[in-house]
């Protein structure tokens, strides 16, 4: 599978959601209690998070290969994990207003448009170029 095919878009999908899955992987062994994977709006710690962010990282390892394979399947993970990550960071926003006070609006407002866009993003161009997907 060639670049060309998937385009320098997907691409780099690819890659950020691999990086996505990596941080994953590795937040379960954080030893720092602002770490963790946040889970319809509330941060994991200690056995759950052990459990849940690994299944995320793999969920992202396999949506990673379907985009870079232009994969049949990878549409309805994207479409998934877009409506995931942004009523997640909604929920957190409302279930945990006083975990983010350390950082000032333009950054959340900032986080919220780069984590939607890409997300939403590449299930919108999936979408625009299911036809490609075996």
């Amino acid at each position: 599978m060639n670049e060309s095919r998937r385009g320098p878009i997907l691409t780099l999908c690819t890659f950020l959601f691999l990086l996505m899955a990596f941080s994953d992987f590795g937040k379960p062994f954080a030893h720092n209690p602002r770490v963790g994977l946040v889970f319809f709006g509330i941060r994991l710690h200690d056995t759950i998070d052990r459990v849940i962010a690994p299944l995320f990282g793999l969920y992202l390892l396999i949506y990673a290969a379907g985009i870079w394979r232009m994969k049949w399947y990878a549409l309805p993970l994207a479409w998934i994990y877009a409506a995931y990550v942004v009523s997640n960071m909604i929920l957190f926003r409302v279930r945990s207003p006083q975990l983010d006070v350390e950082h000032s609006l333009g950054f959340v407002i900032a986080y919220f448009i780069i984590a939607a866009g890409v997300t939403c993003g590449a299930a919108i161009l999936l979408t625009i170029r299911r036809a490609e997907l075996t």
